[in-house]
């Protein structure tokens, strides 16, 4: 039984070891000799299926140097359907998705690449077939057609683009292609109108790849999109402070970046307009709840936020004004809010008494000789 075990384990390794080999096997294509090993030897054919897939790629090759790609996509496809886990499946896979990519069908190209690396992941072309699928991701987020049987145009699919981009990082997390794919996963997502999922990419940029050059660009993008969704000082202010804060990061950690400029506006647009909802609410409690506390602290706020700014002086103003009109040197006391003047509630029990008596004797006054209210 352990024997038996042991030969399993010995096969199942064997087989490992012949796929990696075969991925890593490159095959170079000449006119005269059709495909070879690069070191000009003939591959080994070990069965009639690898000699007939070997013929298929040939004939294939003659095809696409002739300009014929229908037929020469059809033939790398057969030869992979003749042999599935040769050599020559791996190279007529990788042709043809560069074929199918060079007649737009970039649907149909992905597919093929994506089949090259799940199959043979140790190819030598692997750098490649993840730069070609980077590539058809950012040919469909720029708004490319696909064309169905290379000449009738398709629909624009940025989902598709998005799709392909999460397939690229998926495949290759650790390539140079990764943050280049969560970059086109953010042009995608602002497209369809989706800021946080444009955040959610730029946030990985940020996190897993710190080394990238893309990081000071996924800052500035972030504080970017955040501003765009600040909606302006009657409104809640969460993005408005989110920007500023990615503004600030990057004002930091870039200071020589080739954005400080554009951080430096938009920071102080956005100081503009938390400043501006502080004096917003400040007006609300001083002139519609007379709470003459909360006023003050929001007004001093917005001069703390924005001092030398036309709101912060429009602050200063109303600070002044309360003084004033409570005519204090002390500012404190015009931090109690207006209190409405209440009668007293003994007052409204002295009446109650009084309407009692006269309903029941007669007269408000008791009579001499009787007890008040007998």
């Amino acid at each position: 039984m352990h024997l038996l075990n042991t030969l399993r384990f010995l096969l199942v390794f064997a087989i490992f070891i012949f796929s990696a080999l075969v991925g890593r096997t490159k095959l170079v294509w000449s006119l005269e000799t059709g495909w070879r090993t690069e070191n000009g030897e003939i591959p080994i054919v070990n069965n009639e299926k690898e000699r007939n897939a070997l013929s298929i790629i040939n004939e294939a090759r003659i095809n696409e140097g002739g300009g014929n790609t229908s037929k020469a996509i059809n033939l790398y496809e057969k030869a992979v359907e003749e042999s599935p886990d040769s050599i020559y499946a791996a190279e007529a896979l990788h042709r043809a998705g560069l074929l199918y990519k060079s007649i737009y069908q970039y649907h149909k190209a992905f597919d093929s690449f994506e089949k090259l690396l799940v199959h043979f992941p140790e190819t030598e072309n692997f750098d490649s077939t993840i730069r070609e699928q980077y590539q058809i991701g950012s040919y469909l987020l720029e708004g490319k057609r696909v064309y169905f049987w290379g000449w009738i145009p398709g629909f624009h699919n940025l989902e598709r683009g998005i799709e392909y981009s999460i397939k690229v990082i998926a495949r290759a997390p650790h390539s140079k292609y990764a943050p280049l794919a969560l970059m086109n996963i953010v042009r995608g997502q602002k497209k369809l109108g989706k800021p946080e999922g444009a955040i959610d990419a730029l946030d990985q940029i940020i996190n897993l790849y710190p080394r990238s050059p893309l990081v000071p660009k996924a800052y500035l993008e972030v504080a970017n999109i955040y501003a765009s969704m600040a909606s302006g000082a009657y409104y809640d202010q969460a993005s408005t402070q989110n920007a500023m804060t990615f503004y600030q990061d990057y004002l930091a950690l870039f200071p020589n970046g080739d954005g400080v400029a554009a951080a430096e506006k938009g920071l102080f647009q956005m100081i503009r307009i938390l400043a501006e909802s502080k004096l917003v609410l400040g007006d609300y409690y001083y002139k519609h709840q007379h709470n003459y506390k909360a006023a003050r602290i929001l007004y001093n706020e917005t001069i703390t936020i924005s001092p030398d700014s036309d709101i912060g002086k429009k602050a200063y103003d109303r600070i002044t004004n309360i003084d004033a009109h409570f005519n204090i040197k002390n500012p404190s006391a015009a931090e109690k809010p207006n209190k409405k003047k209440r009668f007293p509630f003994f007052f409204f029990w002295s009446i109650f008494l009084l309407v009692l008596a006269v309903l029941k004797d007669g007269s408000p006054w008791p009579h001499r000789g009787r007890a008040c209210f007998c």
